[in-house]
Protein backbone atom coordinates (compact mmCIF):
# COMPACT_ATOMS: atom_id res chain seq x y z
CA UNK A 1 0.00 0.00 0.00
CA UNK A 2 1.74 3.16 -0.83
CA UNK A 3 2.02 5.77 2.16
CA UNK A 4 0.69 9.45 1.74
CA UNK A 5 2.66 11.76 4.09
CA UNK A 6 2.17 15.28 3.90
CA UNK A 7 4.89 17.68 2.79
CA UNK A 8 4.10 20.60 5.38
CA UNK A 9 7.39 22.82 6.67
CA UNK A 10 9.30 21.04 3.98
CA UNK A 11 11.01 24.29 2.30
CA UNK A 12 12.33 24.61 6.34
CA UNK A 13 14.89 21.68 5.93
CA UNK A 14 18.30 21.47 3.86
CA UNK A 15 19.69 24.43 2.18
CA UNK A 16 20.67 23.35 -1.65
CA UNK A 17 22.13 25.15 -4.00
CA UNK A 18 20.73 23.37 -7.34
CA UNK A 19 23.99 24.84 -8.90
CA UNK A 20 26.50 22.27 -7.44
CA UNK A 21 24.39 19.60 -9.72
CA UNK A 22 26.15 20.31 -12.77
CA UNK A 23 29.84 19.73 -11.49
CA UNK A 24 31.46 22.60 -13.26
CA UNK A 25 34.53 21.25 -14.99
CA UNK A 26 36.32 24.44 -13.96
CA UNK A 27 36.40 23.72 -10.73
CA UNK A 28 39.04 22.02 -8.91
CA UNK A 29 37.81 18.31 -7.69
CA UNK A 30 39.47 17.32 -4.55
CA UNK A 31 38.42 14.49 -1.37
CA UNK A 32 40.09 12.31 1.16
CA UNK A 33 40.60 8.98 -1.10
CA UNK A 34 43.57 7.62 -0.88
CA UNK A 35 46.14 6.68 2.25
CA UNK A 36 47.28 10.44 2.78
CA UNK A 37 44.93 11.09 5.57
CA UNK A 38 47.89 8.56 7.63
CA UNK A 39 49.83 10.93 6.70
CA UNK A 40 52.55 11.30 9.95
CA UNK A 41 50.07 9.25 12.11
CA UNK A 42 51.93 6.55 14.17
CA UNK A 43 49.66 3.11 12.68
CA UNK A 44 50.67 4.45 8.72
CA UNK A 45 53.22 1.94 8.23
CA UNK A 46 50.88 -0.84 10.24
CA UNK A 47 48.32 -0.65 7.70
CA UNK A 48 47.89 -1.28 4.33
CA UNK A 49 45.49 -0.47 1.32
CA UNK A 50 44.26 -4.07 -0.09
CA UNK A 51 41.21 -2.89 -2.22
CA UNK A 52 39.06 -0.57 -3.46
CA UNK A 53 35.25 -0.30 -4.61
CA UNK A 54 34.02 2.63 -6.74
CA UNK A 55 30.56 3.66 -7.43
CA UNK A 56 29.96 6.48 -8.73
CA UNK A 57 27.25 8.12 -11.35
CA UNK A 58 27.53 9.51 -14.87
CA UNK A 59 29.36 12.94 -15.93
CA UNK A 60 26.73 15.72 -16.78
CA UNK A 61 24.04 14.93 -19.29
CA UNK A 62 21.20 16.41 -21.76
CA UNK A 63 17.48 16.74 -20.37
CA UNK A 64 15.92 13.31 -20.72
CA UNK A 65 13.18 15.40 -23.50
CA UNK A 66 14.99 18.38 -25.25
CA UNK A 67 13.97 20.32 -28.32
CA UNK A 68 15.31 19.35 -31.92
CA UNK A 69 17.16 22.67 -31.99
CA UNK A 70 19.05 22.88 -28.72
CA UNK A 71 22.19 24.00 -29.22
CA UNK A 72 25.64 22.17 -29.28
CA UNK A 73 26.70 20.62 -26.49
CA UNK A 74 30.67 21.32 -26.55
CA UNK A 75 32.15 22.96 -23.23
CA UNK A 76 33.38 26.90 -23.92
CA UNK A 77 36.51 26.87 -22.17
CA UNK A 78 39.35 26.66 -24.67
CA UNK A 79 41.34 24.11 -21.92
CA UNK A 80 38.57 22.48 -21.77
CA UNK A 81 38.34 22.54 -25.62
CA UNK A 82 41.54 21.02 -25.79
CA UNK A 83 41.46 18.35 -23.13
CA UNK A 84 38.65 16.73 -24.66
CA UNK A 85 40.43 16.76 -28.26
CA UNK A 86 42.76 15.17 -27.01
CA UNK A 87 41.11 12.62 -25.05
CA UNK A 88 38.97 12.06 -28.41
CA UNK A 89 42.08 11.23 -30.12
CA UNK A 90 43.55 9.14 -27.23
CA UNK A 91 39.96 7.32 -27.02
CA UNK A 92 39.62 6.61 -30.74
CA UNK A 93 43.45 5.39 -31.62
CA UNK A 94 44.47 1.68 -31.87
CA UNK A 95 46.33 1.11 -28.85
CA UNK A 96 43.28 2.54 -26.36
CA UNK A 97 41.77 0.13 -28.01
CA UNK A 98 43.80 -2.93 -27.46
CA UNK A 99 43.30 -2.34 -24.06
CA UNK A 100 40.07 -3.20 -23.71
CA UNK A 101 37.95 -5.41 -23.85
CA UNK A 102 33.83 -4.34 -24.12
CA UNK A 103 31.23 -6.51 -24.20
CA UNK A 104 29.53 -7.19 -27.74
CA UNK A 105 26.31 -5.31 -26.16
CA UNK A 106 28.38 -1.91 -25.60
CA UNK A 107 29.77 -1.78 -29.29
CA UNK A 108 27.66 0.07 -30.83
CA UNK A 109 28.33 2.78 -28.38
CA UNK A 110 30.46 5.61 -29.35
CA UNK A 111 33.32 5.93 -27.40
CA UNK A 112 32.82 9.68 -26.72
CA UNK A 113 29.67 12.43 -26.66
CA UNK A 114 29.44 14.33 -29.61
CA UNK A 115 29.97 17.74 -28.73
CA UNK A 116 27.98 18.91 -32.05
CA UNK A 117 24.93 18.49 -30.90
CA UNK A 118 22.60 17.68 -27.60
CA UNK A 119 20.45 14.03 -27.70
CA UNK A 120 17.86 13.32 -25.39
CA UNK A 121 19.75 11.80 -21.98
CA UNK A 122 23.23 11.97 -23.30
CA UNK A 123 26.48 12.89 -22.04
CA UNK A 124 27.62 16.15 -22.71
CA UNK A 125 31.20 17.11 -23.27
CA UNK A 126 31.50 18.13 -20.25
CA UNK A 127 30.00 15.43 -18.76
CA UNK A 128 33.43 13.73 -20.00
CA UNK A 129 35.47 16.14 -18.74
CA UNK A 130 33.94 15.87 -15.10
CA UNK A 131 35.09 11.51 -15.47
CA UNK A 132 38.44 12.51 -16.24
CA UNK A 133 39.10 14.75 -13.90
CA UNK A 134 38.03 12.24 -11.25
CA UNK A 135 40.00 9.67 -13.23
CA UNK A 136 43.03 11.69 -12.88
CA UNK A 137 42.36 12.21 -8.78
CA UNK A 138 42.21 8.53 -8.28
CA UNK A 139 45.38 7.66 -10.31
CA UNK A 140 47.32 10.33 -7.91
CA UNK A 141 45.47 8.61 -4.78
CA UNK A 142 45.64 5.15 -5.25
CA UNK A 143 48.26 3.88 -8.38
CA UNK A 144 50.97 3.42 -5.55
CA UNK A 145 49.29 1.53 -3.50
CA UNK A 146 46.74 -0.88 -6.09
CA UNK A 147 50.06 -2.37 -7.85
CA UNK A 148 48.88 -5.11 -10.51
CA UNK A 149 45.52 -5.41 -8.83
CA UNK A 150 42.64 -7.50 -10.14
CA UNK A 151 40.19 -5.37 -12.19
CA UNK A 152 36.69 -5.55 -12.15
CA UNK A 153 34.59 -2.56 -14.69
CA UNK A 154 30.58 -3.30 -14.55
CA UNK A 155 28.74 -0.25 -16.32
CA UNK A 156 24.99 0.13 -17.01
CA UNK A 157 23.45 -0.27 -20.66
CA UNK A 158 23.68 3.15 -21.25
CA UNK A 159 26.04 5.51 -23.93
CA UNK A 160 26.56 7.93 -20.88
CA UNK A 161 27.35 5.63 -18.70
CA UNK A 162 29.48 3.05 -21.17
CA UNK A 163 31.49 6.93 -21.85
CA UNK A 164 31.57 8.21 -18.33
CA UNK A 165 33.69 4.94 -17.35
CA UNK A 166 35.76 5.29 -20.27
CA UNK A 167 36.83 8.43 -19.71
CA UNK A 168 37.27 7.53 -16.07
CA UNK A 169 39.77 4.96 -16.57
CA UNK A 170 42.08 6.43 -19.41
CA UNK A 171 43.07 8.15 -16.55
CA UNK A 172 42.99 6.45 -13.46
CA UNK A 173 44.25 3.34 -15.25
CA UNK A 174 45.60 3.91 -18.26
CA UNK A 175 47.40 1.26 -20.10
CA UNK A 176 45.95 -1.32 -18.48
CA UNK A 177 44.34 -4.31 -19.67
CA UNK A 178 40.38 -4.12 -19.18
CA UNK A 179 37.19 -5.90 -19.58
CA UNK A 180 34.17 -3.66 -18.99
CA UNK A 181 30.98 -5.95 -18.61
CA UNK A 182 27.60 -4.62 -19.50
CA UNK A 183 25.10 -5.72 -16.49
CA UNK A 184 21.43 -5.65 -17.09
CA UNK A 185 20.39 -3.37 -13.99
CA UNK A 186 20.98 -0.04 -12.89
CA UNK A 187 22.05 -1.91 -9.94
CA UNK A 188 24.58 -3.67 -11.53
CA UNK A 189 24.09 -7.06 -10.81
CA UNK A 190 26.29 -9.31 -12.57
CA UNK A 191 25.48 -12.86 -10.84
CA UNK A 192 22.94 -15.54 -9.96
CA UNK A 193 23.50 -14.50 -6.25
CA UNK A 194 21.69 -10.71 -7.05
CA UNK A 195 20.17 -11.51 -9.97
CA UNK A 196 16.31 -10.27 -9.13
CA UNK A 197 14.40 -8.87 -12.54
CA UNK A 198 11.32 -7.88 -10.52
CA UNK A 199 13.25 -4.84 -9.46
CA UNK A 200 12.53 -3.35 -13.05
CA UNK A 201 8.89 -3.85 -12.29
CA UNK A 202 9.15 -2.39 -8.91
CA UNK A 203 11.26 0.24 -9.69
CA UNK A 204 8.81 1.95 -11.83
CA UNK A 205 5.87 1.32 -9.58
CA UNK A 206 8.36 3.42 -7.12
CA UNK A 207 8.19 5.88 -9.74
CA UNK A 208 4.83 5.86 -10.16
CA UNK A 209 4.37 5.77 -6.49
CA UNK A 210 6.99 8.85 -6.57
CA UNK A 211 4.66 11.05 -8.81
CA UNK A 212 1.59 10.02 -6.80
CA UNK A 213 2.88 11.70 -4.00
CA UNK A 214 3.44 14.84 -5.58
CA UNK A 215 0.01 14.98 -7.06
CA UNK A 216 -1.96 14.15 -3.86
CA UNK A 217 0.16 17.02 -1.93
CA UNK A 218 -1.30 19.28 -4.44
CA UNK A 219 -4.58 18.34 -5.04
CA UNK A 220 -4.55 18.17 -0.94
CA UNK A 221 -3.46 21.51 -0.40
CA UNK A 222 -4.77 23.42 -3.37
CA UNK A 223 -1.38 24.73 -3.91
CA UNK A 224 -1.63 27.00 -6.82
CA UNK A 225 1.61 29.21 -6.14
CA UNK A 226 3.86 25.60 -6.29
CA UNK A 227 1.54 24.56 -9.62
CA UNK A 228 2.19 27.75 -11.27
CA UNK A 229 6.40 27.00 -10.34
CA UNK A 230 5.94 24.09 -11.85
CA UNK A 231 5.62 25.72 -15.39
CA UNK A 232 4.19 22.52 -16.22
CA UNK A 233 5.87 19.76 -15.28
CA UNK A 234 3.80 17.15 -13.40
CA UNK A 235 7.09 16.45 -11.30
CA UNK A 236 9.77 18.79 -9.22
CA UNK A 237 12.43 16.22 -10.58
CA UNK A 238 11.26 16.74 -14.58
CA UNK A 239 11.18 20.48 -14.07
CA UNK A 240 15.06 20.40 -12.10
CA UNK A 241 16.31 17.92 -15.29
CA UNK A 242 15.15 20.50 -18.21
CA UNK A 243 16.58 23.28 -16.31
CA UNK A 244 19.74 21.72 -15.12
CA UNK A 245 20.48 20.40 -18.90
CA UNK A 246 19.49 23.34 -21.11
CA UNK A 247 20.09 26.35 -18.80
CA UNK A 248 22.23 25.70 -15.48
CA UNK A 249 24.70 23.64 -17.03
CA UNK A 250 25.10 24.96 -19.83
CA UNK A 251 25.93 28.66 -18.59
CA UNK A 252 22.74 29.92 -19.70
CA UNK A 253 20.26 32.57 -18.07
CA UNK A 254 17.03 30.85 -17.13
CA UNK A 255 14.03 31.45 -18.45
CA UNK A 256 11.62 34.53 -17.64
CA UNK A 257 9.80 33.64 -14.43
CA UNK A 258 11.99 31.30 -13.31
CA UNK A 259 14.83 31.57 -10.44
CA UNK A 260 16.93 29.62 -8.20
CA UNK A 261 15.00 29.85 -5.28
CA UNK A 262 12.24 28.42 -6.96
CA UNK A 263 14.60 25.54 -8.15
CA UNK A 264 16.24 25.21 -4.49
CA UNK A 265 13.21 24.51 -3.70
CA UNK A 266 11.70 21.61 -5.52
CA UNK A 267 14.86 20.35 -5.36
CA UNK A 268 14.62 20.26 -1.51
CA UNK A 269 10.76 18.45 -2.19
CA UNK A 270 12.36 15.91 -3.84
CA UNK A 271 15.18 15.17 -1.24
CA UNK A 272 13.02 15.36 1.36
CA UNK A 273 10.13 13.35 -0.93
CA UNK A 274 12.69 10.80 -1.35
CA UNK A 275 14.07 10.09 2.59
CA UNK A 276 9.75 10.02 3.77
CA UNK A 277 9.27 7.34 1.03
CA UNK A 278 11.95 5.11 2.13
CA UNK A 279 11.26 5.77 5.93
CA UNK A 280 7.54 5.23 5.48
CA UNK A 281 6.95 3.02 2.13
CA UNK A 282 7.19 -0.59 2.67
CA UNK A 283 7.42 -1.13 -1.33
CA UNK A 284 10.49 1.72 -1.63
CA UNK A 285 12.38 0.01 1.07
CA UNK A 286 12.78 -3.21 -0.26
CA UNK A 287 13.64 -1.82 -3.50
CA UNK A 288 16.14 -0.40 -2.00
CA UNK A 289 17.54 -2.82 0.04
CA UNK A 290 17.02 -5.27 -3.17
CA UNK A 291 19.29 -2.86 -5.06
CA UNK A 292 21.76 -2.21 -2.87
CA UNK A 293 22.57 -5.43 -2.26
CA UNK A 294 24.81 -5.95 -5.26
CA UNK A 295 27.32 -3.69 -4.70
CA UNK A 296 27.45 -4.26 -1.04
CA UNK A 297 27.96 -7.64 -1.74
CA UNK A 298 31.09 -6.99 -4.28
CA UNK A 299 32.51 -5.02 -0.89
CA UNK A 300 32.60 -7.94 0.88
CA UNK A 301 33.82 -9.95 -1.49
CA UNK A 302 37.02 -7.81 -1.29
CA UNK A 303 36.99 -8.41 2.31
CA UNK A 304 36.50 -12.41 2.47
CA UNK A 305 39.21 -12.75 -0.18
CA UNK A 306 41.62 -10.89 1.26
CA UNK A 307 40.91 -12.41 5.02
CA UNK A 308 41.08 -15.73 3.30
CA UNK A 309 44.38 -15.25 2.27
CA UNK A 310 44.68 -13.70 -1.28
CA UNK A 311 47.64 -11.18 -1.69
CA UNK A 312 46.68 -9.67 -4.95
CA UNK A 313 45.15 -5.85 -4.38
CA UNK A 314 41.01 -5.45 -6.15
CA UNK A 315 39.48 -2.31 -7.43
CA UNK A 316 36.10 -2.73 -8.32
CA UNK A 317 34.45 0.18 -10.36
CA UNK A 318 30.63 0.58 -10.92
CA UNK A 319 29.30 2.82 -13.42
CA UNK A 320 25.20 4.21 -13.02
CA UNK A 321 23.24 6.36 -12.45
CA UNK A 322 21.77 8.10 -9.36
CA UNK A 323 19.39 5.03 -8.96
CA UNK A 324 22.92 3.05 -8.31
CA UNK A 325 23.91 5.51 -5.65
CA UNK A 326 20.90 6.45 -3.68
CA UNK A 327 19.78 3.15 -2.81
CA UNK A 328 23.60 2.32 -1.00
CA UNK A 329 23.37 5.94 0.78
CA UNK A 330 19.94 4.86 1.83
CA UNK A 331 20.74 1.76 3.01
CA UNK A 332 23.92 2.49 4.73
CA UNK A 333 22.42 4.99 6.75
CA UNK A 334 24.12 7.91 5.60
CA UNK A 335 22.32 11.50 4.80
CA UNK A 336 23.05 12.85 1.42
CA UNK A 337 21.15 15.00 -1.38
CA UNK A 338 18.76 13.12 -3.42
CA UNK A 339 19.35 12.83 -6.47
CA UNK A 340 23.01 13.01 -6.10
CA UNK A 341 25.11 15.13 -8.47
CA UNK A 342 26.54 14.57 -11.57
CA UNK A 343 29.72 12.40 -11.11
CA UNK A 344 28.77 11.80 -7.50
CA UNK A 345 30.74 8.89 -5.90
CA UNK A 346 30.72 6.08 -3.16
CA UNK A 347 34.30 4.90 -2.62
CA UNK A 348 34.65 1.92 0.03
CA UNK A 349 38.29 1.46 1.09
CA UNK A 350 39.64 -1.80 2.56
CA UNK A 351 42.65 -1.77 4.79
CA UNK A 352 44.33 -4.14 6.56
CA UNK A 353 46.44 -4.10 10.14
CA UNK A 354 49.89 -6.21 8.75
CA UNK A 355 50.58 -6.92 12.70
CA UNK A 356 47.38 -8.57 12.81
CA UNK A 357 46.20 -9.91 9.17
CA UNK A 358 42.81 -11.37 10.41
CA UNK A 359 42.12 -7.23 11.12
CA UNK A 360 40.62 -5.55 8.98
CA UNK A 361 38.77 -2.40 8.24
CA UNK A 362 36.87 -0.74 6.01
CA UNK A 363 36.98 3.42 5.17
CA UNK A 364 33.48 4.77 3.72
CA UNK A 365 33.49 8.23 1.44
CA UNK A 366 30.86 9.78 -0.08
CA UNK A 367 32.11 12.31 -2.74
CA UNK A 368 35.51 12.73 -1.28
CA UNK A 369 34.14 13.37 2.14
CA UNK A 370 34.54 10.55 4.96
CA UNK A 371 31.71 9.10 5.91
CA UNK A 372 32.72 5.63 7.61
CA UNK A 373 30.85 6.66 11.26
CA UNK A 374 27.44 7.61 9.74
CA UNK A 375 27.34 3.91 8.54
CA UNK A 376 24.65 2.34 10.36
CA UNK A 377 26.42 -0.89 10.87
CA UNK A 378 29.97 1.01 12.12
CA UNK A 379 29.53 0.31 16.23
CA UNK A 380 33.44 0.93 16.45
CA UNK A 381 35.28 3.71 14.45
CA UNK A 382 39.14 3.24 14.86
CA UNK A 383 41.06 5.78 13.23
CA UNK A 384 37.90 6.85 11.25
CA UNK A 385 36.95 3.29 9.51
CA UNK A 386 35.06 0.87 11.05
CA UNK A 387 36.09 -2.59 11.51
CA UNK A 388 34.96 -5.10 8.68
CA UNK A 389 33.46 -7.87 10.97
CA UNK A 390 30.79 -5.35 12.04
CA UNK A 391 29.85 -4.59 7.91
CA UNK A 392 30.20 -8.49 7.15
CA UNK A 393 27.71 -9.37 10.27
CA UNK A 394 25.38 -6.36 8.59
CA UNK A 395 25.74 -8.03 5.05
CA UNK A 396 25.14 -11.77 6.41
CA UNK A 397 22.00 -12.55 4.21
CA UNK A 398 19.39 -13.49 7.21
CA UNK A 399 20.41 -10.27 9.14
CA UNK A 400 20.37 -7.89 5.99
CA UNK A 401 17.16 -8.96 4.70
CA UNK A 402 15.72 -8.90 8.05
CA UNK A 403 15.42 -5.23 7.79
CA UNK A 404 12.65 -5.91 5.55
CA UNK A 405 10.84 -8.27 7.02
CA UNK A 406 12.37 -11.39 4.81
CA UNK A 407 14.60 -14.09 5.40
CA UNK A 408 16.73 -13.72 2.33
CA UNK A 409 17.49 -12.51 -1.19
CA UNK A 410 15.27 -15.57 -2.71
CA UNK A 411 12.65 -14.32 -0.44
CA UNK A 412 12.70 -10.60 -0.97
CA UNK A 413 13.34 -11.46 -4.79
CA UNK A 414 9.70 -13.45 -4.77
CA UNK A 415 7.81 -10.30 -2.50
Amino acid sequence: MFIFIFLSNIYQANSIDIREMCQISNLELTGAEGIRWMKCRSYKNDLKLRGITVAFRHGERSPMKIPDNLEDCDVKSKADKGRFRRYKKLAFSKKFQNYFQIDASLSNFSRVPDERKCESGMLTVNGAIQHLKLGRLFNDRYSKHLQNPEIQVTTSKFSRTFQSVLAFLSEFLPKTYIHITASNYSFQCTDSFCDCGKNVRWREIFKEQRDKYFENYIKTNKDLDLINKLRGFKDPLKLIDNMLGRYICRGKQLPDGMSYEILNEMLNITNIRSQKLFESDGLTKKLFYLEAWPVLSYVRQIIQETRDGNEKSFIQIFSGHDILLSPILRVLGISFDDPPHYTSRIVFEIYQDLNSKQDLYIRILYNGENRSWDAKFCEDSIHGMCRATEFEKFMEEKEYFKNIGMNGFEDSCQI
